[in-house]
């Protein structure tokens, strides 16, 4: 134990103190910085006291099962012979460090700005220590500074601080004293991994038969683990075997790969690598070099070259997969030239089976094909084409305004600009992309034909032109098409009954290119506006502001333009109400008389008339008549051989399907006897 305080007094002590004179610059800085250096004495002051708890609590000596864990994480072999007597001294042996190391980490953080200038030509075994994190840091501010003298770089033991806490030694250890006890124990223990002790060899085999690589780590603490590696890529295939290697105090391992029925594509190159899980350290051996002798085949090209069409600039690639043996040699003719005496720029992988042009241009251009032989045959693939992109930047022609006549076709024409491959041209109509329909088709060329164009047709129109390989496109000028329409016209309703006084609209559709002038007639009468009568919305409407009786009859608009003219019409019917115009008020017969009472009226016919007596509705229809009373045709009511009883009040009504009218008769009976003509009124 005296040995181990005298290597962390001279681990800590010497590279802090290594002149009278930087003892006097820290001694003279602490004293600047004294308010700096109470915070962390006291921060000290309560780990210590932290610590003599521990100390206390843990006085009866630590278990063997816990040293036991200690010796597997940490590959410690000798801890577990002394438990009490081994850890009272430990317990010294962190105290002196502690103080050493706060105190040399206040000098670090004083002098942390001089250190970034400094060579740190071994700055790869340097690292921040702290319990959280898992992964060393490379850069930034490191915090405590520490160089194990075993060899063994800080960073590697990093990884492992959960031990101080998940054993369940020391659960309150600081990060300070959790790196003080990880580095005791790194001393006294030959923690490391040495280089591969035996590397695979080279070997050659025939396609079909089996191969064992064999490969011994160097010495490692803990046991290494070994896996394989070919041309770079983990080995997934075959089945791997490790295990110890020696005996005695030898700590190496042996591992084995074996590959079971080789194929071609397990030639290449395989390395051992040996790893140390608790370092996270790794070693690779010398490659390995397998040589697989195939079993002579036909040759076969898997994978052809096909027409590539890319813009100029970029990037392309043709294949030429061959599968055969004795391998071939693959080789690349354009245009029937053998391509390395062409002058174009590419190059070759895969053993020439990928040819790639970098930064294709006009001379690329061309038929390509390759050519696969070997000692016993030559084949050779299809051709490919090679085509730069290109476009130009103006268009051959572009649309131009047309008119034409309803139901003719027609053509706008559109050639888009010199492109290789051919540019796909589409159209817009008032700046909406153009869906072709029945009678609408883009042709090859690009033009837009119309079969039997309609009025709808008419619009503005472009074309636009598109490169796919270029991700680029023209738009041509814009275009109107103009479709001429002779007029039609709808006038709606075509039968209108109003009422009397009614506001009438007639409203006239017209259609048509030029737009038609629009005109109005009574059938029968001369046009006639002014007053109740008016035109509006261009003559396309016909208003009436009261409707009359002799507003009666049939209207006819008129529509027409240069391309012809057309008509429509409409009936108008005014609903008069009926009018009573011949009554009398009161008559006066003798009893056994006849009488007629009068109810003629004028309006819309039909008119249908009713009679009521007292407030009782008896109605006599003209073909039902009785044989003492009846309504004729004008409306009046007979009634012979009066009695007392015919005497009252009677009520004539007229009715059509514009209205009602009714009037009243009184009907007086007298004893006096008359002729039959003697009923007098009033």
């Amino acid at each position: 134990m005296f040995l181990q305080v005298t290597v962390f007094l001279l681990l800590f002590l010497l590279p802090c103190c290594s002149s009278a004179y930087e003892l006097q610059d820290t001694i003279h800085t602490l004293k600047e910085e004294n308010l700096h250096l109470q915070y962390r004495l006291e921060n000290l002051t309560l780990a210590l006291r932290d610590l003599k708890q521990l100390l206390t609590e843990h006085s009866k000596g630590i278990s063997t099962e816990t040293h036991q864990t200690l010796e597997q994480e940490l590959c410690l072999t000798k801890l577990h012979n002394a438990a009490y007597p081994t850890f009272i001294p430990m317990g010294f042996l962190i105290l002196i460090p502690l103080i050493i190391l706060i105190w040399k980490q206040m000098q670090q953080e004083r002098s942390t700005q001089a250190a970034d200038t400094r060579d740190l030509s071994e700055a790869d075994e340097w690292a921040d220590c702290r319990p959280e994190q898992r992964q060393p840091l490379d850069s930034g501010r490191l915090t405590p500074w520490m160089k194990l003298h075993a060899g063994l770089p800080l960073r590697e033991l990093c990884s492992r601080m959960h031990v101080c806490v998940s054993i369940g030694l020391l659960p309150q250890m600081t990060s300070h004293l959790c790196l003080l006890i990880l580095s005791g124990l790194a001393v006294s223990s030959q923690l490391g991994l040495e280089d591969v002790f035996f590397s695979p060899q080279d070997q050659t085999v025939r396609e079909g038969e089996g191969v064992f690589f064999q490969c011994v780590s160097g010495e490692s603490s803990p046991a290494a683990n070994i896996g394989w590696l070919k041309d770079g890529k983990v080995v997934t295939r075959g089945r791997q075997i490790q295990g110890e290697f020696g005996g005695g105090q030898q700590k190496k391992t042996s591992g084995t790969l074996h590959l079971f029925n080789v194929t071609l594509e397990d030639d290449g190159f395989y390395v051992c690598v040996t790893h140390n899980p608790l370092l996270n350290i790794s070693k690779r051996s010398k490659p390995a070099k397998l040589t697989v002798q195939g079993v002579p085949r036909r040759l076969r090209i898997i994978q052809g070259p096909n027409n590539i069409t890319v813009a100029m600039g970029t990037k392309a690639s043709m294949h030429c997969a061959v599968r055969g043996f004795p391998v071939p040699i693959v080789r690349w003719f354009k245009d029937g030239c053998l391509l390395t005496n062409c002058s174009v720029s590419f190059s070759l992988q895969n053993n020439g089976q990928l040819l790639t042009f970098s930064n294709v241009t006009k001379e690329e251009e061309g038929s390509y094909h390759c050519e696969a032989s070997n000692q016993k045959e030559t084949i050779t693939s299809q051709a490919a084409f090679l085509l730069p992109a290109e476009m130009d930047w103006s268009f051959v022609q572009q649309p131009s305004n047309q008119t034409v006549k309803r139901g003719e076709n027609m053509t706008i024409t559109c050639r888009p600009p010199h492109s290789r491959p051919a540019a796909q041209v589409s159209w817009f109509k008032d700046n909406q992309l153009l869906s072709p329909t029945g009678h609408i088709t883009v042709l090859h060329g690009g033009d837009l034909f119309f079969h039997s164009v309609q009025p709808n047709d008419s619009g503005s129109y472009f074309c636009r032109a598109s490169n796919i390989h270029l991700q680029r496109f023209l738009t041509s000028r814009r275009a109107s098409l103009t479709v001429l329409e002779p007029p039609s016209v709808r006038l709606w309703p075509q039968v209108l009954t109003v009422p009397v006084g009614t506001r009438v609209m007639l409203e006239c559709q017209v259609s048509g290119h030029p737009s038609p002038s629009i005109s109005w007639v009574k059938r029968g009468h001369s046009k006639q506006t002014g007053g109740r009568i008016s035109m509006v919305q261009r003559n396309a409407t016909l208003l009436i502001q009261s409707a009359r009786s002799y507003d009666e009859g049939v209207y006819v608009c008129e529509a027409s333009n240069t391309m012809g003219q057309s008509h429509s019409t409409a009936m108008l019917r005014v609903a008069v109400s009926p009018i009573i115009v011949t009554f009398k008020g009161q008559v006066s017969c003798s009893i056994g008389a006849s009488v007629v009472l009068p109810c003629r009226a004028v309006g819309i016919q039909p008119v249908l008339y009713t009679w009521t007596r007292g407030g009782t509705r008896t109605q006599f229809p003209i073909m039902t008549p009785t044989e003492h009373r009846y309504i004729d045709e004008d409306g009046a009511l007979h009634i012979s051989r009066l009695q007392h009883s015919d005497a009252g009040e009677y009520y004539c009504t007229a009715e059509n399907r514009a209205g009602r009218h009714q009037r009243r008769v009184i009907l007086s009976i007298t004893e006096q006897q008359h002729r039959l003509w003697a009923c007098a009124a009033p």
